[in-house]
């Protein structure tokens, strides 16, 4: 932990557990961030978990670090001071060295000493504010810049009046990108948002020259987010965000409104902490209950017995320290049982994982029914929560593993599955669904034990490992539960004696089913190659980016696809409807929209434009109220246009990098459509572009593309070699002929690091050229970062051949395009 404090480190045990009690966090945290400025600098220096500071719209010369100690110092050593100077001169954003996704029950904590040297004149405009954001892609990495810089971050920040003590003096608020600053607070991308968020307002206090300390708090729940935020120990302030803007924080930022600039604040001991899920007890505390002072522990109950046989001894043989120990005395007293913090439910593909260290103290003479045995079961809401308790057992189900702790045998161990009974580990509701293990003689030397327990579509997957062999696996097609909120660990009821159980460094811990990946070429995420031949692209390409659609994906509903996507592209104009598209692009949700941007169900008799089933992501057109002729002048109908919220910085050439970005779809398409897979610079009016194909639904003579079965693939700021003024000559030229647009297609851009480039749709090469992916697309100009872009929408009215066509909306049904997968990767 970072160094003494008068304040900080004083007080910050006292503060967040109630936050983390409010929010149903667990204990257990890693510290990613531990920043105590005694390096005397603000940059990643010499301090353990240190982080780099920037001035947020301000120079270096407003930051500096200054030695805090006395009264009324916030610690024994320096602190960050930060001056603003100026309405957008007003804050500091740190990067941390580790970004953090948050898995389903995870959360992340910032925890910050502070105070100002002066009297504070802040009115409730000019609030103190500070939060946790996703940079998208492009973390601050200077002083001093521009707003733009910040307009595909997105977060959640807390705000409170610092001249006032008030019940209702803390709120906080959601960010989304297209936003000019973080903890900008106004309009629609800030605090107006707060009420649709379930806002709960925390207290306020005067905060003077004294020093507070401030917390922020967010968990993920399934697909959706909770926030909390306190100052010193008082009522904190909560909401609860149903369309997450991201799952991704890589930004610290603590700034003040734009009202009027306060004195110097100075700011210590920045902790930031990554709160995981499960259970992680060393019973180094000497208890069996849960009071939180070990990481991450829970309580446990004996099963049929009282807690005289539960205690904690001493054993250095099977860790560092205490142990928990069972001591049977009847054929009754058997086990125990824990409850998770939170209970687990497995996504298509997750795991979960029970690990715990085991050995018996003396001979153990049970028979091959009284086998030591450890599982996972899903409670049925009727919790253990004394000893002794059997009713409430009865309608508990799980696995569970076993193994004959006095025999070496390839025969003595099974995984099965308890579906109901008085008791856990054995009765009449026990099925076998996996046998022929091996046992291995326990004796009293310390072992380790393993139960996992991993989704597989509509089925489980249970195996059972001792000292990292496997002992048993066997797989239930009609699983029992898929969620988990038990741990029980015992012996059977076998005859025959078993001396004292002894456990220790037990964790249960949560695999992700299919992680989304936000890697970077030095540590990129697990996925497949690229599709074409590295005999063509080359190899040695690494996976940055990896957006799985579909249930048996990553990207498994329409809320996951809010965290990773926006429905507007990265200024947060283009693509709404606005002028020259002929369908406006429908938000899911009033949390996912721009102003006046049409929404799902809004306006379009609750129509959604996006589902999701096992493998694909559909988009469809949807007619808007009362509309039975399309017409793309009217811009009368929605569609299904999303955007990636990360980009890649420098477009990639500039980093001296090869890219690589693959997607797979398909569509079935209704008369004068448009669609495009495109990658542009991030000021989309004022550089290059990279149509990776494009298609409308032209029908002009004897030219008709109404089922999508031409396009062309072209750049824009740049050169191509392949003329696509007649598309289905240049498709056929190109060894492209009878495309078929409801069949699967990938397509690839590969672009190079010398601004050279090249097109394949299912591996054939179909373009090709250079472009510099720059303002304006000049050698030598400013670089852009790369976004990267998904259109399936209708009419267009730039495009002469679609701009007055109409279409009735029962040309609709059964029309749709459909998104598999998108790739990016670096070499």
């Amino acid at each position: 932990m970072s160094k003494s404090s008068k304040f900080g480190r004083a007080h910050l045990c006292a503060l967040l557990v109630p936050v983390l009690h409010l929010t149903g966090v667990d204990a257990r945290a890693e510290i990613v961030v531990n920043d105590t400025f005694n390096d005397a600098g603000f940059t990643n220096g010499g301090d353990a978990q240190d982080v780099a500071w920037y001035g947020m719209n301000g120079p270096a010369a407003n930051l500096s670090v200054v030695a805090d100690n006395g009264s009324p110092g916030i610690g024994d050593g320096n602190a960050l001071r930060f001056t603003a100077a100026g309405a957008l001169q007003r804050g500091v954003v740190g990067v941390l060295s580790k970004p953090i996704t948050l898995e389903d029950g995870e959360s992340i904590t910032l925890t910050f000493d502070f105070r100002f040297e002066t009297t504070t004149n802040l009115n409730y405009a000019s609030r103190l504010r500070w939060g946790l954001y996703g940079s998208g892609g492009t973390p601050i990495d200077a002083h001093d810049k521009n707003v733009n810089w910040y307009a595909n971050d997105e977060g959640y920040f807390a705000a409170t009046h610092g001249t006032s003590t008030s019940s209702t003096g803390t709120s906080l608020a959601r960010e989304k990108g297209a936003q000019d600053e973080l903890t900008w607070g106004g309009g629609i991308h800030g605090e107006a948002y707060a009420a649709d968020l379930g806002l709960v307002p925390g207290a306020s206090t005067n905060l003077s020259t004294s020093p507070h300390i401030a917390v922020m708090t967010i968990t993920r729940t399934g697909t959706t987010m909770s926030v909390t935020a306190q100052i010193d120990n008082l009522a904190p302030a909560t909401m609860t965000d149903e369309w997450p803007t991201s799952f991704y924080f890589d930004q610290i930022a603590i700034s003040f409104g734009t009202a009027s600039a306060p004195g110097p604040i100075r700011i210590d001991n920045v902790v930031v902490e990554h709160g995981r899920k499960g259970v992680a007890d060393g019973f180094t505390d000497g208890s069996i209950t849960d009071n939180a002072s070990d990481s991450n522990d829970t309580a446990w109950w004996g099963l049929g017995l009282d807690a005289t046989n539960l205690t904690i001894a001493s054993d250095s043989t099977i860790g560092s320290g205490n142990a928990l120990q069972l001591t049977p005395n009847s054929s009754l007293t058997r086990g125990f049982v824990g409850r998770l913090p939170q209970p687990i439910t497995l996504a298509d593909g997750g795991s979960v994982t029970l690990n715990f260290q085991y050995r018996f103290t003396g001979t153990t003479n049970l028979n091959s029914a009284g086998r030591l045995r450890f599982g996972l079961y899903n409670a049925g809401a009727t919790y253990t929560s004394s000893h002794n308790q059997g009713t409430v057992r009865n309608n508990d189900q799980g696995y569970y593993g076993q193994t004959n702790p006095v025999s070496a045998s390839s025969t003595g161990t099974t995984v099965a599955r308890e579906s109901s009974g008085n008791e856990l580990l054995g009765g009449s509701g026990v099925v076998t669904i996996g046998t022929a293990g091996t046992s291995v003689n326990g004796g009293t030397t310390a072992h380790t034990g393993i139960l996992s327990i991993k989704r597989s579509g509509s089925t489980v997957i249970v195996s059972a490992s001792i000292d990292g062999q496997t002992i048993a696996t066997g797989t239930d097609s009609s699983p029992l539960t898929y969620t988990f909120d038990e741990v029980v660990i015992g012996v059977g009821l076998g005859t025959g004696t078993a001396s004292p159980l002894r456990v220790d460094n037990l964790s249960v811990s949560t695999a992700p089913a299919f992680p989304v990946g936000d890697g970077t070429y030095e540590n990129p995420v697990a996925g497949p190659a690229p599709s074409v031949s590295s005999s063509i692209v080359g190899s040695g390409f690494k996976l940055v980016k990896n957006w799985d659609f579909g249930t048996n994906g990553n990207i498994r509903s329409i809320k996951e696809l809010s965290g990773h996507f926006r429905y507007y592209d990265a200024n947060g104009q283009y693509n709404t409807g606005a002028g020259e598209y002929g369908a406006h692009t429908l938000a899911p949700h009033v949390l996912t929209a721009l102003t006046n941007q049409p929404v799902e169900g809004a306006i379009t008799n609750n129509q959604s434009a996006r589902s999701v089933n096992a493998d694909w992501l559909r988009g469809v057109i949807v007619p808007f109220d009362g509309v039975t002729v399309l017409n793309p002048n009217l811009h009368n109908c929605g569609a299904a246009n999303f955007f990636a919220k990360w980009r890649l910085p420098a477009g990639g050439t500039l980093l001296g990098r090869e890219i690589i970005w693959e997607t797979q779809m398909r569509y079935v398409t209704p008369r004068y459509f448009w669609t495009c897979l495109w990658a542009t610079v991030s000021d989309w009016s004022a550089g290059a572009e990279m149509d990776v194909f494009e298609s409308f639904g032209v029908v002009s003579g004897s030219f008709d593309n109404a089922d999508g079965k031409y396009w062309h693939s072209n750049v824009i700021g740049g050169t191509d070699d392949v003329d696509y003024t007649n598309w289905n000559e240049a498709m056929a030229e190109q060894g492209v002929t009878n495309f078929n647009a409801a069949q699967a297609h990938t397509w690839t851009w590969h672009y190079k690091a010398d601004d050279t480039f090249a097109v394949y749709v299912d591996g054939i090469l179909v373009q090709s050229g250079s472009v510099h992916w720059t303002s304006g697309g000049a050698a030598g100009a400013a670089a852009q970062d790369m976004t990267f872009q998904y259109d399936a929408g209708w009419g267009h009215t730039t495009v002469v051949q679609l701009r007055d066509k109409t279409l009735p909306i029962a040309e609709l049904v059964g029309k749709y395009f459909e998104w598999n997968y998108s790739r990016v990767y670096m070499k």
